[in-house]
């Protein structure tokens, strides 16, 4: 069955930001010494206060997860609610029945985007008497509902990057501050790479958070697709065997 395309991954915001999370960590760890010295521990802040060293470029990052779990929670939702209406379609058996036998039987179940698939298959069928419309409205089927996930996949890909991406911001504006004005005073270049390594440092997380939870969606689509391929594919095979071609064609 045609596979469900793979969209664009990060890599590159991936590998650009785990490169430039090295520079500030050089330039922190060679200012805690003097923190250090002077009774500072960023160790025994909770986690919270590192969390707010980020600044308000964590806020967009933040809604940049929340969007991205919200939406990946919606989409599991509603192929697991597709997946309990076709249970009962999975479990019939279409072998040694007519087409109009087997249409009957089908449109007297829960309605799902798989009865609906095999009516339309079966109802093609029988007004053509061509096996070949049956394969025609498996493809279609397949390709409509790739056309229904894929908004959801180009989406998420996009909140991904973008989650990198405001790592990378931060970075960018914690090395800003930090030698921003030409002088190097302790605290500002603190705050700076606290802001820069915060930063980078939830983008990244996020990012792989949310390829994760893609990753999972659609595996779960894409076993869901196939057992529908499969049914539909039974379904017309059953067909053939039982001698469904008998008649004119029109």
């Amino acid at each position: 069955m045609p596979m469900i395309p793979r969209p664009a991954t990060p890599t590159r915001h991936l590998r650009t930001a785990l490169v430039s999370t090295f520079l500030p960590a050089a330039l922190m760890l060679a200012a805690r010494p003097a923190a250090a010295q002077e009774g500072g521990d960023a160790a025994s802040l909770p986690v919270l206060e590192i969390l707010a060293m980020g600044g308000w470029i964590m806020w967009p990052i933040y809604l940049t997860l929340a969007a991205g779990l919200a939406l990946s929670v919606s989409r599991f939702l509603m192929v697991r609610l597709d997946q309990s209406r076709e249970e009962s379609l999975q479990g019939w058996s279409p072998r040694g029945k007519s087409a109009e036998d087997a249409l009957k039987a089908i449109q007297g179940m829960e309605t799902g985007t798989l009865s609906q698939a095999a009516t339309d298959m079966l109802s093609q069928f029988r007004a053509t008497r061509n096996p070949e419309s049956m394969s025609a409205q498996i493809e279609r089927h397949l390709t409509v509902r790739q056309d229904w996930f894929k908004p959801y996949q180009n989406w998420l890909g996009f909140l991904s990057d973008s989650a990198g991406a405001l790592g990378l911001l931060g970075t960018v504006l914690g090395m800003f501050q930090t030698f921003f004005g030409g002088s190097l005073d302790k605290d500002k270049v603190l705050h700076g790479m606290g802001l820069a390594l915060i930063t980078t440092l939830v983008g990244l997380v996020v990012s792989l958070v949310l390829n994760f939870v893609l990753t999972l969606v659609r595996n779960h689509f894409d076993r869901s697709l196939d057992r529908q391929y499969q049914k539909l594919t039974e379904i017309r095979q059953a067909m053939l065997e039982a001698g469904a071609l008998d008649g004119p064609r029109s």
